[in-house]
């Protein structure tokens, strides 16, 4: 495991109060941490341990209604967390190109569950690989390019 484990942290969807609040919190926790001056949305990178990250991802899905994710880029513990306050918490492991992994233990259980259910199986693979998190942030980012659009068009 190395020392300068490397974390990004996107908020896609809180309103302005909680913003301040990620703020004081990441600033608090992790002071050397780079915040972007986006104004639609919050961006930090930062050098953390997974094990500060995972509390910064905590203290962040306690203020409830934010849609946020973090990359904790580690190695072998590289992982990806996602937090949509109408499906919760996700978390898959992921490489270095950012593409989610799926254990042989995890792929188990997932069959395990599935009880040779192959349309089961499907929907446990899609829900481990976080696919119903990302249709939302999808649909966040083409809100924000929308939203982009026609302010270019009114200016």
């Amino acid at each position: 495991m190395s020392n300068n484990n490397c974390s990004f942290l996107i908020v896609h969807e809180a309103d302005p109060g909680r913003l301040g609040l990620i703020r004081a919190l990441i600033q608090s926790r992790l002071p050397a941490a780079n915040l972007g001056d986006s104004s639609a949305l919050l961006e930090a990178s930062f050098t953390a341990a997974p094990t500060e990250s995972l509390d910064l991802v905590t203290a962040i899905t306690k203020l409830g209604d934010v849609t946020f994710e973090l990359v904790c880029l580690d190695g072998a513990d590289a992982r990806r967390w996602v937090f949509v306050p109408t499906l919760g918490l996700g978390s898959v492991a992921i490489d270095q190109a950012g593409n989610h992994i799926l254990g042989e233990n995890e792929l188990l259980e997932l069959m395990r569950r599935a009880n040779h259910n192959g349309l089961k199986m499907e929907r446990l693979i899609r829900q481990a690989l976080l696919s119903a998190w990302d249709e939302c942030l999808e649909e966040l980012r083409e809100k924000q390019l929308d939203d982009a659009g026609s302010a270019r068009r009114v200016g």
